[in-house]
């Protein structure tokens, strides 16, 4: 699926994709090395994501930002 989320915070891309219930439980997530933008790790609670980024959370749950 497809997410209209161009320079928000991954925080915020999570959120609207709706893999995670609250923006602490995306926190979280990003924190304990659960989330990745194009296949790299992202440890970094403010990392910003771009249009053509893909955004996957855990195993399951993916998303291309437009």
């Amino acid at each position: 699926p497809e997410f209209e989320a161009d320079g928000k915070s991954l925080v915020d891309a999570l959120v609207l994709m709706g893999c995670v219930s609250s923006r602490s439980d995306a926190r979280r997530a990003i924190e304990q090395g659960g989330a990745k933008i194009n296949g790299s790790k992202v440890v970094a609670v403010d990392a910003v994501v771009a249009a053509g980024d893909t955004v996957q959370k855990g195993k399951r749950f993916f998303g291309k930002i437009v």
